[in-house]
């Protein structure tokens, strides 16, 4: 990857880096002790190391050493580290290549629009603005928060409802007034 080619988003995890370029493509470089890299090794890499090679990758999301990416087809798709089962796998394996996060029912999670890797725990939204789960405190595969339905838009730790009412992921509770926001990002502070 050169400085020239056009990178549409990049994210930093600790202490490995992954970029999203505007053709699809997925770069990493980094610390990779628990596959955070998602290369098939768990070697550290000083030069971005392009995976998930032929397919095309519309979003990314990583905080500490696990990385989420969203394909065209709606497809998320998780590695690195899985303590906790917030790569939606089914096991508390690490995984140094990637793997698609399953739903409960053990299928590929799917028509998922956004994606949010958080503390040991991963989120998803779907074309039904319906908000999915997994990890810490939620089991080892994606699952449905049925009291989260007409969401517009998501971060690791929030929902953005249609209505315009902001609420907490993890007991449902509302956020204080933030006046007419139509998007959340999160955002991290070393």
């Amino acid at each position: 990857m050169t400085p020239k080619e056009a990178v549409y988003e990049v994210q930093e995890g600790e202490g490995h880096t992954v970029a999203l370029k505007a053709d699809g493509t997925v770069w990493t470089w980094g610390a990779n002790g628990n596959g955070q890299l998602g290369d098939g090794t768990y070697a550290d890499k000083s030069q971005p190391v392009q995976i998930l090679s032929g397919t095309t990758i519309t979003q990314i999301s990583t905080l500490s050493n696990h990385t989420l990416a969203l394909d065209k087809d709606g497809y998320v798709w998780a590695w690195g580290l899985n303590n906790y089962g917030q790569l939606g796998t089914g096991t508390v394996s690490n995984r140094n290549t990637p793997a698609r996060v399953l739903d409960s029912d053990g299928n590929p999670l799917k028509n998922i629009v956004r994606i949010a890797a958080g503390s040991g725990y991963s989120v998803a939204l779907d074309e039904n603005m319906q908000v999915w789960i997994w990890g810490q405190g939620y089991g080892r595969t994606a699952i449905k928060l049925t009291n989260f339905n007409n969401v517009f838009d998501i971060s690791s730790k929030y929902a953005l409802f249609n209505n315009g009412e902001v609420k907490d992921l993890a007991n449902g509770s509302p956020v204080p007034d933030v006046g007419g926001i139509r998007h959340i990002k999160q955002c991290h502070r070393n």
